[in-house]
């Protein structure tokens, strides 16, 4: 019999969404062994029915200290030090994996760390996870502890950034996920954890750049709708600090005639994140139609950024022939000229009728001279 823990405010198999602790609101916690601060109504909800649940809060001092997030400000070769509580709001005891990893922004626009046992390549290698009283090591840079009901314990953080670290965004986060009991397997990981925002100090730069733009025509069949020019490119964070973005994509005629524009946004992309993009413009076909894509970036929320974001512009050219137009006036031609050409050969059979007459109407004159 497989087992399925699920747990408050998490994401399920394939990531994790790290937003505000879920018990941020609760006054500040005691240390491991005290009372612990009371849950939230998810939390005592699915307490009551048997269900692990837990967080991972920001704290200081073994007590949470109400903050949303870790951050640190921290120069090349600088460290510092920082700590998470982890509480289970479980009926039953349950062991936790606390582990770190590089962060990454998602399908969905969702804040994620590399699973337990994956390789980081960036910030997730920097931050070390102190001595846990009666934790063990998990062989992969985490730790397990194990917590009876109720019960809560202080995990530090240790950052250390190598000398050679490139000013700039370098996110990590801390994750705590259930694990099994025994030798059950867990169909579901789940986990929750807590965002690190770690800046290098020095000179940085922000930008986004629009890269890849391509546009391709579309034709309508139906003569009398219009047709649309399908406009893809992508958005790349080519700064060293995260940043958000929008775009305004326009598509027109010559001389900017019949033009359409389309908007879009990103709330966040890290350095050297790029995020694809589309949008169909609807267009009438005037041969040759010309545009361009504008991106912008802009702080985070309220992050501060020592220079404005550079933003980009790049121009796109597609032909948009109107087949189905050119067509429906081929056919209307065909159409006049057949009208013209029946309506011709009617008026020459008159005439010659005509003349007939009036060939006849001489000839019967001269004879009866």
């Amino acid at each position: 019999m497989r087992r399925v823990v699920p747990a408050v405010l998490v994401a399920a198999l394939t990531g994790l969404l790290l937003a505000p602790p879920a018990v941020a609101t609760a006054p500040a916690a005691a240390p491991t062994g005290a009372q612990t601060p009371d849950p939230s109504p998810e939390q005592a909800a699915a307490a009551a029915d048997g269900r692990t649940t837990w967080t991972v809060q920001p704290s200081s001092g073994g007590a949470a200290d109400g903050r949303v997030s870790l951050r640190q400000s921290l120069a090349p070769g600088a460290s510092g030090q920082d700590e998470v509580l982890v509480t289970n709001f479980g009926p039953a005891a349950a062991r936790f994996r606390v582990h770190v990893g590089d962060g990454v922004v998602g399908a969905g626009e969702a804040f994620d760390v590399a699973p337990a046992g994956s390789t980081p390549g960036g910030s997730g290698t920097w931050v070390s996870l102190g001595e846990v009283p009666g934790a063990a090591d998990d062989g992969e840079g985490g730790v397990v502890v194990a917590l009876e009901p109720e019960q809560q314990v202080a995990v530090p953080l240790t950052t250390t950034v190598p000398a050679d670290a490139v000013p700039g965004d370098h996110p990590a986060g801390v994750v705590a996920e259930v694990l099994p009991e025994g030798d059950e397997p867990l169909e579901v990981a789940a986990r929750v954890g807590v965002r690190l925002h770690l800046r290098v100090t020095g000179d940085v730069r922000a930008a986004v750049v629009a890269e890849d733009v391509r546009a391709r025509w579309r034709p309508s069949w139906n003569p009398f709708s219009s047709g649309s020019v399908l406009v893809t490119y992508g958005v790349r964070n080519a700064g060293q600090v995260r940043a958000a973005a929008t775009s305004d994509v326009r598509v027109s005629g010559p001389v900017d005639a019949l033009g359409a524009t389309a908007s879009d946004s990103w709330r966040e992309l890290l350095p050297g994140q790029v995020v694809p993009a589309s949008t169909d413009l609807s267009v009438w076909g005037l041969l040759r139609s010309g545009g361009r894509v504008v991106v912008e970036g802009a702080p985070v929320g309220a992050d501060v950024l020592d220079a404005e974001p550079v933003g980009d512009s790049v121009p796109l050219a597609v032909w948009t022939v109107p087949w189905p137009q050119l067509v429906l006036l081929l056919l209307a031609g065909l159409v006049l000229v057949l009208v013209v050409r029946r309506r011709r050969a009617a008026e020459r059979r008159v005439q010659e009728r005509i003349d007939a007459a009036v060939a006849a109407a001489t000839a019967s004159s001269d004879a009866a001279r």
